[in-house]
């Protein structure tokens, strides 16, 4: 079955909420595979007002993790359909119950507990991997507080079982962190291909992946 990969890809960035409506198979599994690991996410924000209100993001359908203080909202949200949706909620709630802190950013971590153990000999093979730092030069980092190599602007977390990206703007806009999340899982994909030896190319889905994602317009 033929599926329309273009369309599927502007609701995910767009509107969610119209993954509740898929039935096909094969669009499913096209979807499940634009996010196919777990991710997290930091933001450095306020509560808005005096109240404790972790309680809302806790009741997220499908969320894995959330842990809030005063000044870091911290969040795990799952792969596939239920990843998207999650992400979309807590933008949503975000803007309500938080200040936007443009002082700060938003750090990325993406799942690599598959590859736990390789990932952390990789890195120490290819410290300031060069195709890297290039992708996430595509963030437009402004930032003065991470430098451009490996430890600054990415690294390994928790004995390499999330690839951490330390670039992120703030924002509390869905399609902003969603595109961010794609490239970063894009990157994640190319990596663990290298690990798996299979060699990327321009002509492969995962190397069109980080294409589209780094160059999307908002």
């Amino acid at each position: 079955m033929v599926i329309d990969k273009k369309k599927l890809e502007e609701i995910v960035r767009t509107n969610p909420l119209a993954l509740l409506i898929l039935k096909k198979k094969e669009e499913i599994q096209y979807v499940h595979s634009l996010l196919p690991y777990s991710i997290g996410f930091e933001v450095e924000c306020a509560w808005q007002g005096d109240h404790y209100t972790q309680a809302v993001f806790d009741c997220i359908p499908n969320i894995m993790a959330v842990d809030c203080s005063a000044g870091e909202k911290r969040f795990r949200i799952p792969n596939g359909i239920s990843g998207f949706l999650c992400l979309y909620e807590i933008c949503k709630l975000l803007k309500t119950e938080c200040y936007l802190n443009p002082g700060s950013g938003i750090h990325y971590h993406v799942d690599c507990t598959d590859i736990q153990n390789d990932l952390m000999s990789y890195v120490s093979k290819h410290n300031n991997a060069v195709w890297i730092l290039e992708e996430l030069d595509m963030w437009d980092y402004k930032g003065q507080y991470n430098k451009r190599e490996y430890g600054g602007w990415y690294r390994t977390n928790f004995s390499g079982q999330t690839l951490e990206f330390r670039v992120g703007e703030m924002s509390f806009d869905y399609t902003l962190l969603i595109k961010r999340i794609l490239h970063a899982t894009a990157i994640v994909k190319r990596i663990k291909n290298e690990i798996a030896g299979i060699k990327p190319t321009e002509k492969t889905e995962d190397a069109k992946q980080v294409i589209n994602n780094r160059v999307i317009k908002l």
